[in-house]
């Protein structure tokens, strides 16, 4: 009898190895490219048709197949989890958007810097804060950013729209415009030529379809920004 569980045991431990090993190759496979080859793409749709079926997930997702496609290949490339991808990727009127607040933890789990980044921001007559630029250090090297200005704003006509966040938290949005700014000539590998959400927002002046109505809703679950006067 106790011969039988011992063979029933290790046969349970072999199974429990295979599937280990199937999904260790799964893994590695889909790090060659979603498209490398037909068995790497079945993967990639079989893993997406799970996907959406979840209701954890951003209702963009939910029941759509093709959209956690998008998520698997954007995950594959950035390195980074389909579920984290789901969070940060914002579509808006089609077209998708990286959130300003994951672009940073993003820049800033890199590694390709020696710390996270830091804002500088510069002031007018009054004391008003009227600019940004983020910049961090790479080999003991001073890396910058292009620095972004509420003059530029006001050039773009963002101070006029109705319910803008720049009438609201200025500084905050020179804050995310920095981040943009900075990722697009430092590391645009991270970004793959994504605008933040907050720059299509402006762009098309419509609201996030993550349904974030009001400012509070953004500061509710902003980051911690280290600031240097």
């Amino acid at each position: 009898m106790s011969e039988e569980i011992k063979k029933e045991e290790v046969q349970e431990q072999k199974q429990e190895v295979a599937v280990a090993n199937e999904h260790v190759n799964m893994v590695a496979d889909l790090q060659g490219g979603l498209y490398s080859s037909s068995d790497t793409l079945r993967i990639a749709r079989n893993f997406a048709q799970d996907l959406s079926k979840s209701t954890m997930i951003p209702t963009q997702y939910q029941n759509n197949y093709a959209n956690c496609l998008v998520a698997l290949e954007y995950a594959n490339r950035t390195g980074q989890s389909p579920l984290q991808v789901m969070q940060s990727l914002n579509v808006i009127q089609g077209r998708p958007s990286w959130d300003s607040k994951a672009l940073i933890g993003m820049i800033n789990t890199s590694g390709k810097y020696d710390h996270d980044l830091r804002f500088t921001y510069g002031k007018d007559s009054n004391g008003e804060i009227n600019s940004c630029f983020a910049w961090t250090k790479k080999d003991g090297e001073v890396i910058e950013g292009i620095p972004y200005t509420m003059e530029k704003a006001k050039k773009e006509g963002l101070l006029n729209k109705n319910n803008s966040f720049w009438n609201k938290d200025h500084v905050l949005m020179l804050t995310y415009r920095a981040v943009s700014r900075f990722a697009s000539i430092n590391c645009p590998e991270i970004t793959l030529g994504l605008y933040t959400t907050e720059e299509v927002r402006d762009f098309t002046n419509v609201s996030s379809t993550k349904g974030k109505a009001s400012l509070n809703d953004v500061l509710a679950d902003d980051v911690d920004l280290v600031v240097v006067d």
